[in-house]
């Protein structure tokens, strides 16, 4: 397989930083659905890994079958020559459970999830590794809403941040979480 434009971008781009010893905290990336966003955790994950910037990756998606995709698409041989070396991982598939990631490469999870931590266990794994937090599908996280409290302490804590969308607003037309708006009177633009 053969990675798309948008992949071998964000691959150049990240190898670009490791290079120059320059880390981005936080990415955006639009990518229509069908696009391939499932391959874009493991590049980031691989190459941000390989520079010792990060230790483990959290996936966080807005369905349980998503984050059954997730799990297996981290441990999937495939795209191993176009991102270079053996780039399978051990992943596991969490909810809110202590030691979310079990000794693997890190864990998939689903907003729904944590938004019922009220212990705060997926915030606390972030306290023990240098993590790659990517947001799949974020305009599912409303801006103020309960995703966007409950996310807000493991945004805090983590290493490097990727938010992936297919569209970059809400059908209700509300601000996005953690997208850099600017407010306009009565609209919000990136």
């Amino acid at each position: 397989m053969q990675l798309r434009q948008h992949q071998h971008e964000l691959q150049q781009y990240l190898s670009n930083c490791v290079t120059n010893g320059e880390f981005v905290k936080d990415i955006i990336m639009q990518v229509t659905p069908g696009g391939g966003k499932s391959v874009i955790p493991k590049i980031a994950y691989h190459i941000l890994k390989n520079a010792d910037y990060v230790d483990k990756l959290l996936w966080i998606v807005p369905r349980a079958n998503l984050r059954t995709q997730g799990a297996e698409d981290m441990a999937n041989k495939d795209y191993i020559s176009e991102i270079g070396g053996a780039t399978f991982y051990d992943f596991y598939e969490a909810a809110n459970e202590i030691d979310p990631s079990r000794g693997t490469a890190g864990f998939a999870t689903t907003y729904q999830a944590i938004s019922m931590d009220s212990v705060g266990i997926n915030s606390a794994e972030l306290e023990n590794h240098r993590y790659l937090v990517v947001l799949d599908e974020v305009h599912h996280v409303e801006h103020g809403g309960k995703y966007h409290q409950m996310l807000t302490p493991i945004l805090e804590k983590a290493h490097a941040k990727i938010f992936m969308t297919g569209t970059l607003e809400r059908g209700d037309q509300k601000p996005i979480a953690f997208l850099p708006y600017t407010e306009g009177r009565n609209t919000y633009a990136l």
